[in-house]
């Protein structure tokens, strides 16, 4: 039996770790500040369902999907307070999941990162309007951004960047396929096999 390949791992020196979990932690206080003001009494909203709301939009996490949003947006050359709207919208979506997948009918977990989940403290009926609150308010905040100035009318980018992108990826995937590549092996085969039906 063959031993295992390895690829080589990536190593940052400790300043560069420094520098990358600072820059993080920066985004992540972005985020979190966003989602406080994108989240608070606006005195229409049943204040039950927007408590609610706030225990499980801030139960915690890493916050790692809206800082790829601010990823993608700096690639393309967009300032990530112009993607603000957007970034938290996809960890609305995350969050409204969870919410979802905790409910009695899914998973019936009782707690979420240590803490009670949402229909523990607020009843599975809550927990229900909650998720489903979060899902509407994620897609109003991606149309908000749509009207932010410093996100470009028609594209994220210029055509050639878009162009390179969308090569680099298919490159990249079909080597990740090519039954010649290193990274082919019979594990990966049926993720290849059925990654376009």
């Amino acid at each position: 039996m063959r031993e295992r390949e390895h690829a080589p791992s990536l190593t940052l020196s400790d300043k560069a770790a420094d520098v990358v979990a600072m820059r993080l932690a920066e985004q992540r206080e972005a985020v979190e500040h966003a989602l406080d003001q994108f989240i608070a009494p606006d005195g229409e909203s049943p204040p039950l369902v927007l408590q609610a709301m706030r225990h499980s939009v801030f139960a915690g996490g890493k916050r790692l999907r809206p800082i790829l949003v601010f990823a993608g947006a700096e690639v393309a050359g967009v300032a990530i307070e112009a993607v603000l709207p957007a970034a938290s919208a996809v960890e609305l979506i995350h969050t409204y999941s969870l919410v979802h997948d905790d409910l009695p009918a899914m998973d019936n977990s009782p707690t979420r990162r240590g803490r009670p989940t949402c229909h523990v403290v607020y009843g599975e009926a809550i927990a229900v309007l909650v998720g489903d609150a979060l899902h509407a308010f994620a897609f109003e905040l991606l149309a908000r951004n749509a009207e932010v100035p410093a996100v470009p009318a028609g594209g994220w980018c210029a055509p050639s960047r878009r162009w390179r992108g969308a090569s680099e990826l298919a490159a990249w995937w079909a080597g990740k396929c090519s039954t010649s590549s290193p990274l082919r092996s019979p594990s990966r085969r049926p993720m290849c096999t059925r990654s376009t039906g």
